[in-house]
């Protein structure tokens, strides 16, 4: 279904239906994972190389859900509330689908989820 019409939220930031979310933000949701993956293990990614990848993806396989579950529901609220204040008067289950992907490849919503996940722990 397209996005907007299977609605992204129920009208609150607290309600977003995060199934619909991933459809739209594969990419942000690597990128934050990746970011919290390499934040867990305290490798930074000019370090990355064929050693520490190995303890990268031990760290991901003992980690992955909940590395999945953070970034989903950090994504989740930076975006409706990015979305609440571009579109103050729309509900965001109505923000369509090419909306919501143009908001997702701005860079400062980008950088801003990312850090948030690397914040968080």
């Amino acid at each position: 279904k397209i996005f907007g019409y299977e609605g992204f939220g129920q009208g609150s930031l607290n309600e977003v239906n995060v199934d619909v979310l991933r459809a739209h933000s594969q990419h942000v949701l690597a990128a934050m994972v990746g970011a919290g993956i390499l934040n867990g293990c305290a490798i930074p990614l000019d370090k990355l190389d064929h050693a520490t990848f190995a303890q990268a993806h031990k760290y991901f396989d003992g980690n992955k859900e909940l590395l999945c579950k953070r970034a989903e529901e950090i994504l989740a609220e930076h975006l409706a509330r990015h979305l609440a204040s571009l579109y103050p008067d729309k509900p965001i289950f109505q923000i369509d689908g090419r909306t919501l992907t143009s908001v997702l490849r701005r860079p400062e919503v980008v950088d801003l989820v990312i850090s948030k996940m690397i914040e968080s722990k």
